[in-house]
């Protein structure tokens, strides 16, 4: 049975308890043969983000950090030419540097 769609946290329960019930009864997830229940897990809950779009540091982070915060976080990326990070869309404040070729 294929995977369900959807980001809400039932769906990706559902999908997980499906890949574990997958890795009992044929030992493999997919087409990857973890050697431990313990390693299928872990891969059964990595593929069940990725099939809703997200990551489990997303999950981990959101107890932590404010909403507001993350979304700021996820807007930052590194800059190739001085190796600082910068807000998306930003020119880098440091215009003193080459760009890196």
């Amino acid at each position: 049975m294929p995977l369900k769609k959807g980001k809400t946290d039932k769906i990706i329960g559902d999908n997980i308890s499906e890949l574990m019930g997958s890795y009992k009864k044929k030992g493999k997830i997919g087409t990857s043969k973890p050697s431990s229940k313990n390693k299928a897990q872990k891969q059964a809950v990595a593929i069940a983000l990725n099939q809703a779009g997200k990551s489990k540091m997303d999950e981990i982070a959101s107890q932590y950090i404010s909403k507001d915060a993350l979304l700021e976080a996820k807007k930052a990326t590194y800059c190739g030419r001085c190796g600082h990070t910068h807000v998306k869309g930003t020119k880098c404040p440091r215009p003193f540097k080459k760009k890196k070729s």
